[in-house]
């Protein structure tokens, strides 16, 4: 038997050498974490070490003989009698080998007092020891954290957080229920019972304290009557049969309808959440939720209790997730019960067993290095579990790194860098490029190189002002054989280990843009201290693996790296910049447009001598103000975010490109001109218009010559407006406009049906209470955040031949930039993995029909009665 585990572990280390050799998985099958261990096992290389019974762990230590790295799905419910115990027991099951865990059951205050305390001592202890830990949503990784920095005082929670990844749980697989059991269509009620009847409301999971069943039946009795059925789909969980008893007697007392199925297997389950009308997810304290993972997965609606949890899970599944208040579930019942929404199914999102365990294989090679790096190598120095690296005595051969340092009239402080480059511990090709802006004595690099034996190269821009950004693509033309290209200042010294940890976060992604550390030597400080708002931008993204469209500010060029291909395809720094600041961000920009991904980098540290911009301003506040605004204007015409740029101002690159046509011949021209007006009214854009006709179903005869005259008059109403531009070609309409050398658009807009699509912007407004461009502004954000591409939809009466039901209809297409660039390279072959399009809905109501049906805007328009408003 030892023979045979000594076989496997030796045939898995040659397949997958940076992944753990062995998956350690200790419970029965039925339990939820056991569960989850064998899904990602499943999906993951690796030898599976079983053991069902928990009270036998001592007796899987052998069974590991041989392998070196692990992983292990951990709860302390599984590893032994207390908290404690548990996590001794882990550590003992795995002393002397790289340890990967995924923590559930993640301890929370709502546990009470004592239990907290020990249970949270335990996980503290788990995450300091592990060299990778992977949890289930960022309130657990936040609490971990903090559990880990107050065990033993061993520093500030960030620290411990940079190494805790954070992976969804995956949307479990839909049962195999009969199709129609799932795909019942909205009549004019619910989609699941007879009109006149009550709304069924749908918990899911076992029984007990803690799940906000109370909430839900003491606002189902403050409803009027007939109220919705509350049923529990599943059993009672062991120990908290008196609890569900309370349930019932509590329902009583308020006349409440509630009932629980008790255990169902998987098929039966299926069918009972089809014929649920309002799904509900009520806990009280939750920090990841497998019930509602099987909710979204059905492409229901859910009513979800407000929680830090709950709100992340918002951000990736929109309008899926409704969350409420404490103390509002009455009103919330109330609205959903005739809310169309709950009655649909929504197409989930692509987040299963493949997709989590890319997620967690990325962190895996993050740490290990990644099994199938061709080009790149894996980092010749890894961080330990307490924080401290170590060589990797078998790592390959390093890149090619060249070092470009920007140059003016400083011989001292280039002096101290080039000192300080000539001690790195980096083991690959290093060589330093000079880039001098201009300065009165030309370097000399036959010298240089002499005293620093280091491969030095010079070159030289003239003086034509402060030129940092042309210098520096100077610098990195003339390193054209470097695999990758650092930045550094000529007057920020590195430390010794500076250039490997930056190769290191480099081989995270062939796309990345990394910064360093650049800490100031201040005069009267104790020691040199990093900005303020860069040390809490980097903290507050998790040092930047959670950017956002605009982390890119916490990005600066005296401490930078990038693969020299990616930096080519960027185009480099913007050389047109002239004069102190920008370059940084305006290329990280491009970076973020592009693909790119944004990581600091805290182990590659260096030191600045003197304060930064802000502190260096002092007593010029004049001087410091031009600069500043200077910045602020140039990167305003090159970065096309609304954050980076006032409203109300034409730009050569804008923020959107709306797309329209071909033209609709059923819609009136003088409706195309308003739709115009209120399209820039509302955003930072330019509009395509394939003026192509397309026939009009609804008419059998070609349309009149004055249609065709009064397009011409909507015409020459834009001829003086850049923003507006007309193509006959379709091609000039392409989804690619926008998009220049350089500066990118942020979003296209396709737009299939203008009016409706106005009609669906006037209504999202209203109902956010604000005005059509911020509504916009909101949208787009959101799909931002949700992956860069939605569609747009609406839903409007429509006259049958008995009744009226509400159909969607499809009125725009939202892509961003950077999500087609993530597309692009998933057409290369690249892995990546992409979200599906976002739904936005709109619901217009019939007085919101005016301009939105094609039956009356085919009717005649006077524009004078709109421009004057006396319409």
């Amino acid at each position: 038997m030892a023979h045979q585990h000594q076989r496997e572990a030796h045939l898995q280390r040659e397949a997958h050498q940076h992944w753990p050799e062995a998956h350690i998985v200790i419970g029965p099958d039925e339990h939820g974490v056991v569960e989850y261990a064998l899904g990602l096992h499943a999906h993951c290389p690796g030898v599976l070490v079983r053991e069902p019974e928990p009270a036998r762990i001592a007796d899987v230590r052998p069974r590991l003989a041989g392998f070196h790295r692990v992983h292990v799905t951990f709860t302390d419910h599984l590893f032994g009698p207390s908290p404690s115990q548990a996590v001794d027991n882990l550590l003992a099951l795995v002393e002397g080998k790289e340890l990967s865990v995924s923590l559930h059951d993640v301890p929370q205050p709502a546990e009470g007092e004592q239990r907290y305390a020990r249970r949270r001592a335990a996980y503290g202890r788990l995450v300091q020891r592990a060299d990778v830990v992977v949890t289930n949503s960022r309130a657990e990784a936040a609490e971990l954290a903090a559990a880990a920095a107050d065990y033993g005082g061993r520093g500030e929670p960030a620290r411990w957080r940079a190494k805790i990844g954070v992976v969804h749980l995956p949307l479990p697989q839909p049962g195999n229920a009969n199709p129609t059991d799932l795909q019942q269509q909205p009549q004019q009620q619910r989609p699941n019972h007879p009109e006149g009847t009550a709304a069924v409301l749908g918990i899911l999971g076992f029984v007990y304290p803690g799940k906000g069943h109370e909430d839900v039946i003491s606002a189902l009795a403050s409803l009027p009557q007939p109220r919705p059925v509350l049923r529990n789909l599943g059993g009672v969980s062991a120990g908290h049969e008196q609890f569900a008893d309370s349930l019932h007697d509590l329902a009583g007392q308020g006349r409440v309808d509630y009932e629980h199925t008790g255990y169902l297997a998987q098929e039966e389950l299926t069918r009972q959440m089809a014929r649920v009308d309002i799904p509900v997810c009520a806990h009280r304290h939750v920090s990841a939720s497998g019930s509602l993972m099987q909710w979204l997965a059905a492409g229901r609606r859910v009513l979800v209790a407000h929680s830090p949890y709950a709100r992340e899970i918002a951000e990736d599944f929109g309008e899926q997730v409704v969350l409420v208040e404490p103390g509002e579930w009455s009103s919330a019942i109330a609205a959903a019960i005739e809310d169309p929404r709950f009655a649909a199914r929504y197409e989930p999102r692509p987040w299963g067993w493949p997709e989590v365990a890319n997620a967690v294989e990325a962190r895996w090679a993050q740490q290990w290095g990644s099994a199938t790096e061709l080009a790149l190598n894996p980092p010749a120095e890894r961080v330990t579990g307490d924080g401290s690296t170590r060589r990797d005595a078998s790592a390959r051969p390093q890149p090619s790194v060249a070092v470009v340092i920007p140059y003016y009239q400083d011989p001292a402080g280039l002096d101290a860098v080039l000192g300080a480059l000539g001690k790195q511990d980096y083991c690959g090709p290093l060589r330093v490029v000079l880039a001098d802006d201009g300065s009165p004595d030309p370097l000399d690099p036959t010298a240089l190189q002499a005293q620093w034996d280091l491969p030095i190269t010079c070159v030289r821009q003239e003086d034509r002002g402060f030129r940092a950004a042309a210098a520096r693509n100077l610098g990195a033309r003339a390193a054209d054989t470097a695999d990758i290209l650092l930045f550094l200042d000529g007057d920020t010294v590195p430390e010794s280990r500076y250039v490997s940890a930056m190769v290191d976060a480099l081989h995270e992604d062939p796309r990345a843009v990394v910064v360093g550390v650049r800490a100031h030597d201040v005069p009267g400080q104790a020691q040199p201290s990093v900005p303020e708002w860069l040390a809490e931008g980097w903290q507050s993204t998790v040092n930047l693996r959670e950017a956002g469209e605009t982390s890119f500010r916490f990005l600066i060029s005296a401490t930078w790296g990038m693969w020299r291909v990616f930096f080519d395809e960027c185009g480099g720094f913007d050389a047109t910049l002239i004069g102190y600041g920008g370059e940084d961000w305006e290329l990280a920009w491009q970076a973020w447009q592009r693909g790119g991904v944004l990581r600091h980098q805290p182990l590659a540290r260096a030191v600045h001598r003197g304060a930064d911009w802000a502190g260096r301003s002092e007593g010029a506040l004049d001087r410091a103000c031009v600069e500043k605004n200077a910045e602020t204007v140039a990167l305003a015409h090159r970065i096309a975010h609304p954050e980076f740029r006032p409203p109300g101002v034409l730009f050569a690159v804008p923020e959107i490109v709306f797309h329209l046509g071909p033209l609709d011949a059923g819609l009136r021209p003088g409706h195309l001109a308003l739709g115009i007006q209120r399209l820039l009214q509302s955003a930072d854009c330019t509009i395509h218009i394939d003026s192509t006709l397309t026939p009009d179903p609804r008419r059998s005869a070609p349309h009149p010559p004055w249609w065709a005259a009064e397009l011409a008059g909507v015409r020459e109403l834009y001829a003086a407006d850049p923003r507006v531009q007309w193509h006959s070609d379709p091609t000039g309409s392409s989804a690619e406009a926008g998009a220049c050398l350089r500066g990118q658009s942020r979003f296209s807009v396709d737009i299939v049906d203008l009016n409706r699509f106005l009609a669906a912007l006037r209504a999202r407004a209203r109902a956010e209470q604000t005005d059509e461009g911020t509504s916009l502004a909101t949208a787009l954000a959101h799909v931002a955040r949700r992956g860069g591409r939605a569609q747009w939809w609406v839903s409007t009466p429509q006259t049958g031949e008995e009744e009226r039901e509400r159909l969607p209809l499809l009125v725009a297409e939202v892509v961003s930039t950077r999500r087609r660039a993530w597309e692009r390279l998933e057409r290369a072959g690249r892995r990546v993995t992409l979200p599906g399009p976002v739904g936005l809905f709109s619901d217009l109501p019939d007085e919101d029909l005016g301009e939105g049906d094609l039956a009356e805007t085919a009717a005649p328009l006077r524009l004078e009665a709109h421009f004057g408003k006396w319409h």
